[in-house]
């Protein structure tokens, strides 16, 4: 893989490697490792990664008419993607976080029609591409069996946008793993430390020592202090001059606390997972959690919703259901029906205080016009103005409300 750059001194390109690119602790053969490594030793990481599918996996999938745009809970889509299929959805997300790719196997029916889709484990998949772009995939689920080779007609292939391959994807694990590393390396000194019996490594000297002086002095030191069992007691070596020099910080003076917090918001950050979400308590009250919740559910899930629904449309359903379409069904999620009653409030404020018209708020939620919306209401109890040469209408009469919009 070859990667370039832009050298603004000289408006040319340079070539870089990817090691060069994403900087120290990049192995191109060791990578697909690293993050599923990754995706089990963090704590925060798995968090994210299983709130992000559980959250895709439990909203409902709804197959509509292409034709009327009404559901159609008859058509045999549902049997692909309803509830008892949202594992499916999980299966994808988790693939999406961990590698920025997800495989779907299409099993084909008796007369070549497609019968369902089998999730293929993105670690055991390898892309076989030519200039023109993906050959082929092949799927080996077993170190050492034999592989199976589809074509692109077999695969429903969704990968994240890449900036350094664009036949490959971009996982957030991948873009979250130096915060990983740093962190699994927090703990690693805590568990060190407190397997030392909570004390900093140091050098014991001994004035005046021979060898077997210092091999006594260290033979007792490691029988007294060694294991768990033995922390907490009081070693006397007689009328030895024996001193201790500590060769480390002690932990309260390397700010770990500080900097395990600042790789958990890193690490949420990447997946888009706001800190209070994962489990970070201290990171929030009350008052904001409400407003991360309906900031995970904008920012993250909403796009991610549409990117699944665009790809398996194009990819799957347009090609075999062309009568139908799918789209995830998200008015029954909290965190967005309380945004969409502030919304509504504010388009009742408007209306009322005279500077929207009531076709200009249906408009805002998409809703049809109404005759007689394009009216201001300019005070309540006072006659509206008519736009656009429009009829008047009586201000008790509530077009806004009686037409559709209303509180959740």
């Amino acid at each position: 893989m070859t990667i370039y750059r832009i050298d603004s001194r000289k408006y040319t390109l340079k070539a870089l490697t990817p090691a060069q690119f994403y900087g120290e602790g990049y192995y191109a053969a060791t990578m697909p490792l690293a993050v599923t490594a990754a995706y089990s030793a963090s704590v925060w990481a798995y968090r994210c990664i299983q709130l992000r599918a559980q959250t895709v996996g439990g909203l409902p999938l709804i197959v509509y008419s292409r034709e009327t745009g009404d559901p159609w809970p008859e058509h045999p889509l549902n049997l692909l993607f309803g509830d008892e299929d949202s594992d499916l959805l999980q299966r994808l997300e988790i693939a999406l976080c961990v590698w920025g790719v997800a495989y779907f196997e299409i099993t084909r029916a008796l007369l070549g029609g497609a019968r369902g889709l089998r999730w293929l484990n993105p670690g055991a998949v390898t892309l076989l591409k030519t200039p023109n772009g993906i050959e082929s995939f092949i799927y080996t689920p077993q170190q050492g069996s034999a592989g199976r080779t589809f074509s692109q007609n077999d695969i429903v292939y969704l990968h994240t946008f890449n900036p350094l391959d664009d036949l490959d994807g971009l996982s957030a694990l991948t873009v979250a793993l130096t915060a990983v590393g740093v962190d699994q390396k927090i703990v690693r000194y805590a568990q060190s430390f407190f397997g030392n019996g909570a004390r900093i490594e140091g050098i014991l000297t001994v004035p005046g020592a021979d060898n077997d002086q210092v091999d006594l002095i260290e033979s007792k030191w490691r029988a007294t202090f060694r294991g768990v069992t033995q922390w907490f007691k009081t070693l006397i070596f007689g009328a030895a001059d024996v001193k201790y020099q500590p060769l480390s910080y002690p932990p309260e003076d390397l700010a770990l606390e500080t900097l395990s917090a600042e790789m958990r918001r890193t690490i949420c950050a990447a997946f888009g997972v706001p800190p209070i979400l994962a489990g970070a308590w201290e990171a929030s009250n009350y008052a904001t959690a409400k407003e991360q919740r309906q900031s995970f559910y904008t920012e993250t899930i909403l796009p991610e919703l549409d990117f699944i629904e665009d790809e398996l449309n194009r990819q799957f359903v347009r090609r075999f259901y062309p009568e139908a379409y799918i789209a995830f069904d998200v008015s029954e999620v909290n965190a967005l029906r309380e945004d969409e009653l502030t919304r509504n409030q504010a388009l009742t404020t408007a209306v009322n205080g005279g500077w929207m018209t009531i076709n200009e708020a249906r408009a805002r939620v998409g809703l049809p016009d109404v005759t007689g919306g394009d009216v201001l209401l300019p005070a309540p109890g006072t006659a509206p103005i008519a736009t656009n040469g429009a009829s008047e209408v009586a201000p008790q009469d509530n077009f806004f409300w009686s037409k559709g919009i209303r509180y959740p």
